[in-house]
């Protein structure tokens, strides 16, 4: 059936604790969807706002995730409440056009080739991971680290990204341009930042020069899939 969270927080804390997935759960603005060290199934999840007290209008605790598909139906954050918690979005992420914030202090995962983001932004301590299947603009973000990789279109710096995890903090993979226009900055931290694109001629730099801990100012003929930063010397 139809779940309706209203207002406060509802915490799912076993794997049905949302019913059948044939009505979906809608998270209206203010409330929070809490999903409690489970695992929720194909439940398609339609949200809305920054949730109870800014926590997120989705929120993972433990391990936690969501197979179903989610729904921004206005501009929305989802995040973790704690240290020791990780939230997997493994559905498709919708935004309509909306953007999404993430906050808390652990990693999410949002990696579905069908994810659909256009703006993000973030405030956490964790590792964050997206794929976009279109374009994407990042926002102004504080991080743990972030992983961010289109599959098709264009990645735009909207902000500056600082990063406080150490190796490969920061990494940006466009499938097609890169653009930093708005001249922003990557602020890896004790790591470094890493960024992909299909052509220098097409992208815009914004001032960013070089792969942190690279020898070279430019790497040429390397691809996110054929050389992932791992590789990158």
């Amino acid at each position: 059936g139809t779940t309706t969270v209203s207002a406060g927080t509802l915490s799912a804390a076993n794997a049905s604790a949302l019913g059948t997935v044939a009505g979906g759960t809608t998270v209206a603005s203010g409330a929070t969807l809490n999903i409690d060290n489970v695992a929720i199934g194909n439940e398609a999840v339609t949200i809305n706002g920054n949730g109870a007290g800014g926590a997120g209008a989705l929120t993972g605790t433990g391990t936690a995730s969501l197979a179903g598909t989610v729904t921004l139906a206005g501009p929305s954050r989802v995040g973790t409440t704690s240290g020791a918690s990780a939230l997997t979005l493994g559905g498709a992420v919708n935004a309509g056009g909306n953007a999404l914030d993430i906050t808390g202090a652990r990693n999410l995962t949002a990696t579905n080739p069908l994810n659909d983001f256009g703006t993000v932004t973030a405030n956490s301590t964790g590792d964050i991971s997206l794929v976009d299947a279109n374009a994407l603009t990042i926002g102004a973000s504080s991080v743990g680290t972030l992983t961010a990789q289109t599959l098709s279109g264009d990645l735009t710096l909207g902000g500056n990204v600082t990063a406080t995890g150490s190796g490969d903090a920061i990494v940006l993979a466009a499938a097609a341009n890169f653009d930093n226009s708005g001249g922003n900055s990557l602020n890896p931290g004790a790591g470094r930042w890493l960024v992909y694109s299909t052509s220098p001629a097409g992208s815009t730099e914004g001032g960013l020069t070089g792969a942190a801990g690279s020898a070279l100012p430019r790497l040429y003929n390397r691809s996110f899939g054929g050389n992932p930063p791992a590789s990158i010397t």
